[in-house]
């Protein structure tokens, strides 16, 4: 997103063994997994996400692992809004 506000929507595949390094967006992110399993990565832990699964990302650090065997596909949905502030976090 450039400097205006806005809404961004993409579907992503990411092939089985990839990995999206650690990062922080500024945008509030509603993820859908579509097809397949992805690994998401927070500070503190990971969580298995199964077809159909729903993650809202609100600034904070993640990152994304395809540890199957087969492609994932995944509809990010970018809106700009205020990220978490690490003081803010449990």
């Amino acid at each position: 997103l450039g400097s205006g506000a806005g809404t961004t929507i993409r579907v992503v595949d990411m092939p089985a063994g990839s990995v999206r390094e650690m990062h922080r967006t500024r945008t509030v992110d509603y993820v859908l997994l579509i097809s397949g399993e992805l690994v998401l990565i927070l500070e503190r832990g990971e969580t298995v996400l199964k077809a159909g699964d729903v993650v809202v990302q609100r600034g904070t650090l993640h990152a994304w692992h395809n540890r199957s065997q087969n492609t994932a596909r995944i509809a990010f949905i970018n809106m700009t809004g205020q990220s978490a502030e690490m003081a803010d976090m449990p």
